[in-house]
């Protein structure tokens, strides 16, 4: 049988981990045509957070996302140029699928949420993997370590509450 080597398989293991959270990371696989839209509720998800802010997909892995080469936001997808004024405009979330941005093993990108509180995240590409019948993707391969929470408590003193 005569199959092409470059035959795209169709769920790619996902690596998250956030900066400066030692410790934990989530291990998630998800089909090579979801969109970033759904890969970002999935990375949330796994925090068990609220899926309740803007966010953006980066090609700079410092803490300056200005240094971008290509960036996907929310912000395109509502009609807006992007959270930067600078740098390339950016790409849909929603229509950009998680199989054309990660394109191989090692391939890294941050992931900004909330652009207020700044929830910075590293996301690899771990490998490919074919679907298996009967599994609801995206799912949790694994977890290591506490997600800190997405908001500080009410009673912390840096806690500033708008009246």
């Amino acid at each position: 049988m005569n199959t092409p080597a470059s035959k795209p398989k169709p769920t790619l293991r996902l690596r998250v981990t956030m900066s400066g959270v030692r410790g934990m990371s989530r291990d998630i696989e998800i089909p090579a045509s979801h969109s970033l839209a759904g890969l970002a509720k999935a990375i949330i998800g796994s925090m068990g957070w609220y899926f309740d802010h803007a966010y953006g997909f980066y090609d700079a892995l410092g803490y300056h996302i200005h240094d971008s080469t290509v960036r996907y936001e929310l912000f395109a997808d509502m009609g807006d140029d992007g959270f930067m004024d600078d740098g390339p405009p950016a790409k849909s979330v929603k229509r950009a699928k998680v199989g054309q941005v990660f394109t191989a093993p090692g391939d890294k990108w941050q992931f900004l949420f909330d652009y207020g509180d700044d929830h910075r995240f590293f996301v690899e590409a771990l490998g490919f993997e074919e679907v298996e019948i009967g599994v609801k993707y995206p799912r949790v391969l694994a977890r290591k370590g506490k997600a800190p929470p997405q908001y500080p408590p009410e009673d912390d003193e840096d806690y500033d509450e708008e009246d």
